[in-house]
């Protein structure tokens, strides 16, 4: 009986929706859009096709973003580093780890909880403030005392975000939405419980060596690390891409080069210069948009909020920033609160 009724319901729709599509075409003497009333075909791509891809403030086609995690105090020459080249970056913080003072002797801290303390000395309160109020960063929950949140009861994980976004925006004087898995370890659970913080987009430590765009930024996973046998490989691949124009190729996606890095890693593999060179190949293209983790999300949720009419003709921009997008053969602004013609 079951199965019979869904059967019926099936029939229904199917019999509803091509009734509607006979009357729809029969009202609007339909001609596919490819053709004129003769049947002859139009000269140039004058379709209004479905598909609508991304693209980055000016109408770029390539963005860049960076994330470290853990407020080393290596994180000072890092930040002058991004800012010297016009870069971006995300800086996760644990706030539950500052050491009181810069003179703190960190050989005295326990092993087990802190064991790369000879090289990763955390920047104090005063030192965040200093580097990163009015620097152009992002900073972003990394966990109070970077704890593995599947290891811990629900409650606990709130405690461990919630205490460390409320550190972070009282220092920022701005929403913290941000995180970055500690040890890189999440599970479904671990992702509800952060929605349920606040937290909009996290990343993760697993990497794709690839370009493609985030579809869910709870599970973000960057292109590579900084120091990865192959980085100055994709960054000339990556500032290499020009994009293309057919609808179903790769191409006419627009790119994103995510690199992570921890920066006392600098110090234990002594290897700043790395870092330098990583930064100075990708700094200074007029075709890539510089971001943090934080505008980029804000960018991606503003484009997934445009909307179209049916015939995809005309398009709204209810957000507060203006839009890019490539759209049947041509690249389109939409001013925030706008509505444009495609």
């Amino acid at each position: 009986m079951y199965k019979t009724h869904v059967s019926e319901n099936i029939s229904s729709v199917v019999a509803f929706i091509y009734y509607m599509w006979y009357t729809l075409l029969e009202k609007s003497s339909f001609v596919p859009p490819y053709f004129n009333e003769s049947g002859v075909k139009k000269k140039g791509n004058n379709m209004n096709h479905p598909h609508v891809f991304m693209r980055f403030p000016e109408g770029r086609a390539k963005a860049v973003t960076f994330s470290f995690d853990d407020g080393s105090d290596q994180d000072i020459w890092l930040c002058d580093l991004m800012k010297a080249h016009g870069l971006k970056a995300t800086f996760n913080m644990n706030m539950g780890l500052l050491p009181p003072c810069e003179n703190f002797d960190f050989s005295s801290l326990d092993v087990g909880v802190f064991p790369c303390k000879d090289t990763q000395h955390r920047l104090t309160l005063e030192q965040i403030k200093k580097v990163f109020c009015g620097s152009g960063m992002e900073l972003a929950t990394h966990g109070w005392t970077h704890s593995q949140l599947p290891l811990l009861s629900d409650d606990a994980i709130a405690y461990e975000i919630l205490r460390d976004r409320k550190a972070l925006e009282e220092i920022m004087n701005e929403p913290v939405r941000g995180h970055a898995y500690a040890q890189g370890d999440f599970d479904d659970r671990t992702v509800e419980a952060l929605r349920h913080c606040g937290i909009v987009y996290a990343r993760t430590a697993r990497f794709t060596n690839n370009f493609n765009l985030p579809r869910d930024f709870m599970r973000w996973d960057p292109t590579c690390q900084y120091r990865d046998q192959n980085v100055m490989e994709l960054c000339d691949k990556f500032l290499s891409f020009k994009p293309g124009a057919g609808i179903y190729f790769d191409e006419t996606r627009a790119k994103l080069l995510y690199i992570f890095a921890h920066s006392y890693e600098f110090t234990i593999h002594n290897d700043f210069d790395q870092m330098e060179r990583v930064a100075e190949k990708v700094a200074g293209h007029s075709d890539v948009w510089y971001c943090t983790n934080m505008e980029y999300y804000n960018y991606d949720k503003a484009f997934r909020n445009l909307d179209f009419n049916l015939e995809r003709t005309r398009v709204h921009n209810p957000s507060a920033i203006p839009v890019w997008i490539y759209v049947n053969g041509k690249t389109v602004e939409v001013s925030p609160g706008e509505t444009a013609s495609v």
